[in-house]
């Protein structure tokens, strides 16, 4: 870290410290200078250093504990996920867009997966599973849903697949809040979680990915106009009726990666 750096803005610091976590430079498990070093260090007060802090830990690049400071986090493949969706921000993604990013990626995925999973992947998968229970509360069914697909793309054990899929992991969040907020999608495509589990469980490639397609052909199928919606609006409109005006579709994210809202 570069002692003349100084006079940083929150956003700089945020910059930096990022910089330095993607970069390797700072590896997992490594404590960050404490709010005092670095507030001297960079001649700005402990505020912008805790707040930028704060904003690491949203992004889940570093973790905070209580009278120890802050560490590094093990690297997490939805990290890059609000930094993605910022960027769209504008573009007009629909559901249908999102929903044939995820084809590309989940259906070779699921094949993959199939072929090199581990035990400790099935145990993994399974868990998601079992966690996926249409009696539970939609935000719950939104963060088993998540964990599977992850775990999913974890199995894979192509690091280039499970980066991507996380990268893209918040527009998937928003994609399952207008599944499992409507009966009859969820009616559907529940179930097929568990298809696509077996077929990977049983090292079926061509099944896995046959499940996997056909699991997102659900929603192509049955969400009528909001297929075509930015698909942010959509989640937003789901978000609300489900939760009130006051939850925003950070909270969603939030809840998803296994965060509680307030």
């Amino acid at each position: 870290m570069s002692e003349s750096a100084l006079h940083l803005s929150r956003l700089d610091l945020i910059t930096l410290l990022e910089r330095q976590i993607l970069s390797g430079s700072m590896l997992p498990g490594a404590p960050l200078p404490s709010e005092r070093q670095l507030a001297e260090r960079f001649a700005i007060s402990r505020n912008v250093v805790r707040e930028a802090l704060r904003s690491l830990a949203e992004r889940r690049l570093i973790r905070i504990e209580v009278g120890r400071g802050a560490f590094v986090r093990e690297p997490d493949p939805t990290a890059a996920a609000s930094m993605l969706a910022i960027s769209l921000r504008g573009r007009h993604v629909t559901a249908r867009h999102v929903i044939n990013a995820r084809r590309l990626i989940e259906v070779d995925a699921a094949r993959q997966s199939a072929e090199h999973h581990t035990d400790a992947d099935v145990v993994r998968i399974r868990a998601a599973v079992d966690a996926l229970r249409p009696t539970d509360s939609l935000l719950d069914q939104v963060r088993a849903d998540l964990r599977f697909h992850l775990a999913v793309a974890r199995a894979s054990h192509n690091p280039l697949l499970e980066a991507i899929f996380g990268a893209m992991s918040s527009m998937a969040a928003e994609l399952m809040l207008r599944s499992l907020s409507d009966h009859d999608v969820a009616r559907e495509g529940i179930p097929q979680h568990a298809k696509i589990f077996g077929a990977i469980e049983n090292g079926n490639p061509t099944a896995a990915a046959r499940h996997m397609n056909a699991h997102l052909d659900v929603a192509l199928a049955m969400y009528g106009n909001d297929l075509d919606e930015s698909l942010n609006v959509v989640a937003e409109r789901r978000m609300h009726e489900a939760f009130g005006p006051e939850r925003s579709l950070d909270d969603l994210f939030r809840a998803a990666l296994g965060g509680e809202v307030e």
